[in-house]
């Protein structure tokens, strides 16, 4: 008889934390581990849009066979907004695979987002497509950009390093300190840590949503929805023995242009996770995107495929340089490869969205990710 898909609860999530710890502690020890998942469910956004799913053992009905989390989600299209599923941490306990577990499992979570009015199911695959795809999901274009840095064009006209404490006005009601900041072409470029303050959350979901309305199709975030990503990646650049960086929040601020970048920085890599604006904003954002990898010595820049809109429709340098032409210098060369972990995949369970995994280059940001 093919057990019924439950909700799982804190003695049952535990169970399953106990064996995921190995593949998805993230550097954590296993308290933490422990901590680091209860605090997520116990978010404010969490508690009305997020839980773990499982099917239970056949022969031993104790014990969870597979599990998976579920998220409730908002996708906006051209200011319509569809609702979604999203998919994560789909495991089968060693000792069960091949059963068939995960498959039902899924199955049976396809039609309860059915039976929720959902519109289609998210997930990001960590191990290919074709198991997914047999499911019904479909790749969504996924690939990966890699910009390395021109070493013999340091960029000295590209920015003007200024003191922030006499010519940088605050403009998003935060008190920390900026790491760096920068006058280029007259606008303010400024980089602190990304926190869950309230003055950096609205001021990225403002920009955001404006964006938004322009873009094929993408997440609707809410300000509690921000808060609980932030949150995430910040515990992780607090805890985890393997130098999780920290996020960073670059800005412009100019009397035509308003906008932002989140960043993160290690091995010497500068990795955009998302880069929101109008034309003339990123193009201001991705000066100073280069004037603070320059500064932290990187080498190379890189990022998801929404961030290869600046990039269309040739996807090569020679796109940058009719943007502006001391940008595409300060770039000696331009690298794209298929992403093998984190590929977003979408299931349509209505016939509105059926199109949307023939977009390329896939809109879905980083900070997205589930």
């Amino acid at each position: 008889m093919t057990k019924k898909l439950e909700i799982a609860d804190w003695c049952d999530v535990q169970r399953v934390l106990k064996e995921t710890y190995e593949i998805w502690s993230p550097g954590l020890s296993r308290d933490q581990y422990l901590e680091f998942v209860g605090m997520q469910m116990s978010h404010p956004w969490s508690k009305r849009n997020y839980s773990y799913l499982l099917l239970r053992d056949k022969k031993n009905s104790a014990t969870p066979a597979s599990s998976m989390k579920y998220y409730n989600l908002k996708f906006q299209s051209h200011s319509q907004q569809y609702k979604f599923a999203g998919f994560g941490a789909i495991y089968t306990r060693k000792d069960l695979r091949g059963e068939g577990y995960a498959t039902e499992m899924i199955k049976q979570a396809l039609d309860r987002a059915w039976y929720d009015g959902c519109h289609g199911a998210l997930l990001f695959s960590d191990i290919g497509v074709d198991y997914y795809a047999r499911i019904g999901f479909f790749d969504l274009n996924n690939e990966r950009f890699v910009l390395q840095l021109n070493p013999a064009h340091q960029g000295s006209e590209v920015h003007v390093p200024i003191d922030w404490t006499t010519e940088a006005p605050d403009i998003t009601g935060d008190t920390t300190d900026w790491s760096s900041c920068y006058r280029i072409e007259g606008a303010l470029i400024r980089t602190r840590y990304l926190t869950t303050s309230a003055g950096q959350i609205e001021y990225i979901e403002r920009h955001y949503r404006r964006w938004l309305r322009k873009q094929p199709f993408g997440v609707a975030r809410s300000r509690d929805y921000l808060h609980f990503k932030i949150m995430r990646e910040n515990y992780l650049a607090r805890f985890s023995r393997i130098s999780w960086p920290k996020l960073e929040l670059l800005t412009v601020d100019h009397s035509s242009a308003s906008g932002y970048a989140i960043l993160e920085y290690g091995g010497r890599v500068l990795r955009i996770l998302e880069l929101v604006g109008d034309e003339n904003t990123r193009r201001l954002l991705w000066k100073g995107v280069v004037a603070r990898a320059r500064e932290l010595e990187a080498v190379r820049i890189a990022g998801w495929e929404a961030i290869l809109a600046d990039f269309a429709p040739g996807f090569s340098l020679n796109q940058l340089d009719s943007i502006d032409a001391s940008l595409a210098n300060s770039f000696q060369s331009l690298m794209f490869a298929e992403k093998k972990k984190g590929r977003a995949m979408i299931l349509p369970l209505q016939d509105d969205i059926e199109d949307w995994f023939t977009v390329c280059p896939c809109p879905l940001l980083e900070i997205d990710h589930l």
